[in-house]
């Protein structure tokens, strides 16, 4: 019997022990909740709804693999500053190997918190319905003696996507300068399934991945009609402009003229007046998205002012080789809500080991 008895103390306390070691220490919680009082301006109107309690990432097998430093670095995204029209820094420089570890040591022992909102600056409010579901922020000092802090993030209306948020603080003030995207879904099977499409069919999936649309079949043929906005896709010095658009402020950090020549922005602008009219083919749609006729919606009266809402239509996806040999997509997509919620979008992609990625989106209109 003792034995026995000895044997479930030890499996015990070392079960205690090794919980209490992946555990938040009470430095984290400490360094977490300061980031929640300093994040906020006192004095401002702007306010961060939360759950009651966070949530883990660890729980989800798609997030695991972002639960690692190097990953977080790679996949890092930079925002641009909306004040100097610059973008952030990427973080490959940021960390020592030591600060490295120390981080990697905060992510294993991140968990859920049950949030103590005597903790929490007036400009924090707790909700059970909140947009964002966050988890508690993993604080981390750079080797540039600026305090970095991650939050995994989920949305309601984020589709099938999360990020983690970064935010870097100087002096006083917290500014998120960049993300980490990370899917919700298998991607591996995403990318095995689209590789065997058209390539115009491989642009739309990548672009639309893990949002569930209802998909307009017929293609839209003119997407702009008037000869000033046609014009100023002649020049790379507008494109430059639109890139630096507040609608653009978290676009690739690109240089057009050294991804495309004059004869490419021959074709976009010849495109952008008569893109092929076709009907979407199904099959290489895949699941998420759904192909639906204006006609029947019209006949069911979902059409209104010319547009069936909550239905997305697309233009046929031009593809052409860049400088470089280089491969480019670029198409547009518009999708109205509401008498006065919608927008037309102008999208650029890219290809990049067998993978397509969005460099450049503008916004044309909004209502």
């Amino acid at each position: 019997m003792w034995p026995k008895l000895f044997s479930l103390l030890f499996f015990l306390t070392f079960l205690f022990q090794n919980s209490v070691l992946l555990a938040q220490n009470e430095e984290d919680l400490k360094n977490g909740y300061k980031f929640y009082a300093e994040s906020v301006d006192p004095d401002s109107y702007y306010t961060i709804y939360l759950h009651p309690v966070s949530f883990d990432p660890k729980q989800n097998e798609f997030i695991k693999p972002y639960l690692n430093v190097d990953s977080i670095i790679k996949g890092f995204k930079p925002f641009r500053n909306l004040r100097s029209e610059e973008f952030y820094e990427y973080l490959e420089e940021k960390f020592t190997p030591e600060q490295k570890q120390e981080f990697q040591e905060k992510l294993n022992r991140l968990k859920n918190v049950q949030l103590d909102t005597a903790k929490l600056s007036e400009r924090v409010k707790i909700v059970s319905d909140a947009n964002i579901n966050s988890s508690f922020p993993v604080v981390q000092q750079g080797k540039d003696s600026m305090d970095y802090a991650f939050e995994f993030q989920t949305g309601k209306n984020w589709g099938n996507w999360g990020r983690i948020l970064i935010h870097r603080k100087t002096t006083e003030i917290w500014n998120a300068i960049g993300e980490v995207k990370f899917p919700l879904f298998n991607l591996h099977n995403f990318k095995s399934s689209v590789s065997k499409f058209p390539t115009e069919y491989q642009v739309l999936n990548y672009y639309f991945a893990g949002r569930s649309e209802l998909i307009n079949d017929q293609t839209v043929a003119t997407i702009i009609k008037e000869e000033e906005t046609l014009n100023s896709f002649k020049k790379f010095e507008n494109w430059e402009y639109h890139q630096k658009s507040f609608s653009n402020w978290n676009a690739e950090r690109i240089v057009f003229r050294d991804l495309l020549s004059g004869k490419n922005l021959a074709e976009i602008v010849n495109y952008l007046t008569s893109s092929p009219e076709v009907k979407l083919d199904d099959k290489f749609l895949l699941e998420n998205l759904e192909p639906v006729s204006l006609k029947e919606l019209k006949k069911k009266s979902r059409l209104e002012y010319g547009y069936s809402y909550g239905v997305t239509s697309v233009s046929y996806p031009l593809i052409f080789q860049g400088k470089e040999g280089s491969i480019f997509g670029i198409f547009y997509f518009e999708k109205v809500n509401g008498p006065e919620n919608g927008s037309g979008n102008l999208v650029l992609m890219q290809q990049v080991e067998k993978e397509w990625k969005t460099i450049f989106e503008l916004m044309l209109w909004i209502s």
